[in-house]
């Protein structure tokens, strides 16, 4: 009885698996204890699907060094929602404009929250050298806040930011589908769905040549919404930092076992020929 396996190609370091039992091809396994998932259940699982889906769109497009931008209204500039909206398109307007005017491509993510709080906008941009210069001089409504983009690629906690401390504006608004907005240039994860034909996964995964497997990222259980099993876990491609603390990654003492020998021999080679 075969399995689902989904490949998602986040960015050149970062691949991640999905593997569950499906309804059609697998085993279905009950729910236990429940007999049926609440309505908590079902949102708090379309909540970490919304979270998982712009993790992945933030990694496939910004890299380390890029921005998370906060603009604010001064308090005798703020606007409602609609103004806000103006405000806004104005800004990217602009900015769009000075990019390409200096052989570059606005990319962005943005946010905007209102609902129990002072309005204002939470901006992903790519950085193109002097973007702080520019936010500072064309948003002219309030401050700007700046935080560089950190350089573990997995951009969870930003993803959780946008989608959990909007939730009140996000239901406010009336839009069921809407909680951020992007320019049309990003790009979407390449995703790779395959049958595999085996009753079962195996519990500790084997990451591909060239990648190791962060342990913390291997999570099994039972979708407590569809109650069918699943694994999931992030292949991760080498780099001479994680050669240090191997032991945090499956498959790490083996590969620094591979790679020590196979770097003694081409020296060894080298050395011969010389």
């Amino acid at each position: 009885m075969p399995y689902i396996k989904k490949t998602i190609f986040v960015t050149q370091d970062i691949v991640e698996i999905e593997k569950h039992h499906s309804g059609r091809y697998g085993k279905r396994i009950k729910h236990n204890p429940k007999t049926n998932p609440t309505p908590e259940d079902v949102k708090r699982n379309n909540e970490n699907n919304a979270i998982k889906k712009l993790r992945r769109k933030i990694g496939c497009n910004f890299t380390p060094g890029d921005l998370h931008v906060v603009l604010t209204y001064a308090p005798s500039k703020r606007p409602d929602i609609t103004g806000a909206r103006k405000a806004l398109k104005l800004f990217l307007d602009r900015m769009r404009y000075r990019y390409r005017k200096k052989g570059h491509e606005l990319k962005y993510i943005i946010t905007t929250e209102y609902k129990n709080k002072s309005i204002h906008h939470h901006v992903i941009m790519n950085e193109i050298g002097e973007t702080p210069q520019l936010v500072r001089k064309l948003w002219k409504a309030g401050n700007v806040f700046f935080t560089v983009l950190y350089s573990d690629g997995q951009y969870e906690d930003l993803a959780a930011y946008f989608v959990k401390e909007t939730k009140e504006t996000f239901k406010d608004s009336g839009n069921p589908h809407t909680r951020y907005s992007c320019s049309r240039n990003l790009k979407e994860p390449v995703e790779i769905v395959e049958k595999i034909d085996a009753y079962d996964w195996v519990e500790v995964p084997v990451p591909k040549k060239g990648y190791w497997i962060p342990k913390d990222s291997v999570i099994m259980g039972i979708n407590p919404v569809t109650g069918r099993g699943y694994q999931n876990y992030t292949m991760v491609r080498i780099t001479s930092d994680m050669r240090a603390s191997p032991e945090n990654y499956i498959g790490g003492r083996n590969e620094i076992s591979k790679r020590k020998s196979s770097n003694h021999k081409k020296r060894n080679e080298k050395n011969k020929g010389s």
